[in-house]
């Protein structure tokens, strides 16, 4: 065989080497990624927050949501199910099965925008009172969705906002959600600082609200406008 023949044959069954290699289905180059990650978007947008991971109705782990992804921590293996609590662009909570890889996307149907009006006493002087939501999942308890850590600390709210103004607006994911409106003073006997907690809470939907140890949980599937009328407290 002359030597320009033999260096033909090794070129070629190169090629087909390469060929045969190149037609085999290769494996996703980013299923490892797609194991260890949690991807969350909502109406399209990366979502913020965090991702909680349960078994045994307890968080076996967490971690942060950032622009859309959340790294899967160690101990999450354990796992039943997790929660996904976002932050923005609205607000609310979705439990999801933690068996798989986690891809929630949220579609704008399950987005509606809260615009409230706070009407406080006549003649009562409040520069300020603080409002609490909380999303009520009907097969997780508070105590997860409120969940600090790990640890058995929870919030008092899933979000709490202080409003110096009688209006605000929110977005938050459709479902049942708390209403606590309120102005706790801390302040010496006799400072004349009223203390005002959340009298009737009432929507434009139409849909009833149910008062909840000083709260009022109202069923949202779209935009709505709701008013919380507040009174005052009296004193201890």
């Amino acid at each position: 065989m002359s030597a320009r023949l033999h260096v033909s044959v090794v070129v070629a069954a190169l090629l087909a080497a390469a060929c045969a290699r190149s037609e085999r289905a290769p494996a996703p180059a980013n299923k490892d990624a797609a194991a260890t990650e949690a991807r969350v978007r909502v109406d399209g947008v990366p979502a913020r927050g965090d991702v909680l991971w349960i078994a045994d109705d307890r968080v076996v782990a967490t971690a942060p949501l950032v622009d859309g992804v959340a790294k899967v921590p160690v101990g999450a293996g354990a796992a039943q199910r997790a929660l996904v609590r976002i932050e923005a662009p609205a607000l609310g909570v979705r439990e999801v099965s933690a068996g798989a890889a986690i891809v929630l996307d949220v579609p704008r149907r399950e987005v509606a925008t809260v615009r409230g009006r706070v009407v406080v006493p006549t003649g009562v002087d409040a520069p300020w009172v603080e409002l609490g939501l909380t999303p009520r999942l009907a097969a997780v308890p508070p105590r997860l969705v409120l969940a600090e850590g790990t640890t058995t600390s929870i919030r008092g709210v899933y979000v709490a906002r202080r409003l110096t103004t009688a209006s605000f607006e929110e977005r938050v994911l459709t479902g049942t959600w708390e209403f606590r409106v309120d102005r706790m003073v801390d302040a010496p006997l006799g400072a004349g600082e009223p203390t005002l907690g959340l009298e009737r809470l009432t929507a434009s939907s139409g849909a009833a609200a149910v008062e909840n140890h000083g709260g009022y949980q109202l069923a949202i599937d779209g935009d709505v406008e709701v008013e919380a009328r507040l009174r005052v407290q009296p004193s201890p």
